[in-house]
């Protein structure tokens, strides 16, 4: 059972190595494809560092223990920043990490220190001052990573609450694809529910009294055989994601997306195009200087959406902010929709259960309101 586990964990590893290589030299590199390699990356080289240990490679020769005493194959503390950043760039097209961003990196550091101290050894070796005896050195590395999962636990914990904050104020607030929301929502739902199981493994582990106990009855199986699952499953529906946001190379030149995606979002935004229920994309084009082209490039590929249903997305809550405001009472509710840039009563009332779920009227009540507390001439179109 043990070799059939670490080979399942062996292969999990492979595919990871593949994902990131199609994902890293794919055609146009955008921001999320490199962010979700270097995060299937840091959960996929844990699982050869387990498998290279079971198999006893690292202790063949004097070359291979050095690898292991140098080589940084449990990299984990940037997997917060990571999860969070690929979560806001694919929300926001626009998105770019920044000097101020890399500041989120630094806690690295805590993966590093035992692999610098290993340098520093065998440098000691060399010298022919050696500062410690290797058997020494594996004790402190043993040691040090029993707890220094503890701050790798809380990072990736604290950036995924945040992330899973930032979808779900921003993704309604911006007109994100519905796959891209259900995709994001399955990834950080997968990445919570392995943080609990990680949890759960974690604290007898750091207990003294049982974490030889723990390892010897079920081994890093716990926590290794999840991850594995992590990485099949980022690694197909993260590479089929990718595929769509690809961009074409002729059209990669200067990167035009960002520019682009801010000029659109503008002209809705600030300056609320979508009020004028004859509106279309040839208007759009002229107000923004994108071609009519660039503009349904830029929502097929990178929201996953056509015009109609970006525009609608703002009419949607434009209606839902001015049902909330004062005025709401000097109109009827068709009124109020004319306003926020439908064309028919129809047509709103269409719109609107396909974005919320519920007919207009339905959605007042639900909302503790009535034609009646809403204002007297309120009233369902």
């Amino acid at each position: 059972m043990p070799d059939f586990l670490f080979t399942l964990i062996l292969l999990g590893s492979i595919q990871g190595v593949i994902v990131c290589g199609l994902l890293l030299f794919s055609k146009g590199r955008l921001l999320p494809n490199r962010l979700l390699t270097f995060i299937i990356g840091a959960i996929t080289l844990p699982g050869f560092h387990l498998y290279f240990h079971y198999k006893g490679v690292y202790d063949i020769n004097e070359f291979t223990r050095f690898i292991h005493d140098i080589m940084p194959m449990v990299i984990f503390m940037p997997v917060g920043p990571l999860i969070y950043f690929y979560i806001r760039s694919l929300i926001d097209p626009a998105f770019r990490l920044n000097k101020k961003a890399w500041v989120h990196f630094l806690p690295i550091i805590i993966d590093l220190i035992p692999k610098i101290a290993g340098l520093v050894l065998h440098i000691s070796f060399w010298v022919g001052h050696p500062m410690s005896s290797r058997t020494e050195y594996r004790a402190f590395d043993d040691l040090y990573n029993l707890y220094a999962d503890i701050p790798r636990w809380i990072s990736v914990t604290v950036y995924l609450i945040l992330a899973i904050r930032y979808l779900q104020t921003h993704s309604d607030k911006q007109p994100a694809s519905q796959k891209i929301n259900t995709w994001l929502k399955l990834f950080t739902g997968l990445f919570a529910g392995f943080q609990i199981i990680w949890l759960v493994y974690l604290i007898p582990y750091i207990l003294p009294a049982w974490s030889d106990k723990l390892l010897t009855a079920v081994n890093w199986f716990p926590i290794y055989i999840p991850m594995t699952i992590l990485v099949y499953w980022f690694g197909i529906q993260g590479y089929l994601t990718s595929l769509k946001l690809t961009i074409p190379k002729k059209q990669n030149q200067g990167n035009w997306v960002a520019d682009a995606w801010l000029r659109l979002s503008n002209s809705m935004e600030r300056d609320r195009l979508y009020l004028d229920p004859e509106l279309s994309v040839g208007k759009v084009a002229e107000h923004t200087g994108l071609s009519t082209r660039q503009i349904s490039e830029l929502l097929n590929q990178y929201r996953f959406t056509n015009f109609n249903a970006f525009i609608n997305h703002y009419r949607v809550e434009e209606f839902k902010t001015r049902l909330a405001g004062p005025t709401a009472n000097q109109f009827t509710m068709a009124g109020l929709a004319m306003k926020c840039g439908f064309n028919s009563p129809a047509t709103f009332n269409r719109i609107f259960k396909q974005y919320t779920g519920m007919v207009p009227s339905a959605f007042l009540k639900a909302n503790g309101k009535t034609p009646d507390t809403a204002g007297k001439h309120l009233k369902s179109a």
